[in-house]
């Protein structure tokens, strides 16, 4: 049966014999976000995923988000985890980017429907 990431983040909690909190502090995550993931269900950002991961290289990246293979990387398996970290990285980067733009387009689209709804004087 499939493990959900927050599952999954519980395992090496776990694994580690440590609380949420010191977990969460030690990734520099805000423990209001971190427990957030077991609170109300929520899965973890990429940044938070990125932060585990830096934080803990011996976890294997591709358990912790495909939950394929084991929870701890083997020597052979360091290299394929680095690249699959730089490339969660970049696209935590470019959700990042898209974010922006849209909040960019939003407000954009909200100034636009106001000037068409502003009265117009003088005709």
């Amino acid at each position: 049966m499939k493990t959900t990431i927050t599952e999954r983040i519980r395992q090496i909690i776990a694994y580690l014999g440590v609380t949420e909190r010191k977990f969460a502090e030690t990734a520099t995550i805000p423990q209001s976000t971190f427990s957030s993931y077991f609170n109300r269900g929520s899965e973890p950002s990429l940044n938070a995923i990125v932060l585990i991961l830096k934080t803990y290289p011996w976890i294997n990246a591709k358990w912790l988000l495909l939950e394929e293979g084991e929870m701890v990387v083997e020597e052979k398996e360091d290299q394929t985890n680095e690249l699959l970290l730089n490339k969660v990285v970049e696209l935590s980067g470019k959700c990042a980017l898209l974010e922006d733009k849209l909040r960019c387009y939003e407000k954009e689209r909200h100034i636009n429907m106001a000037a068409e709804k502003k009265p117009k004087y003088g005709k």
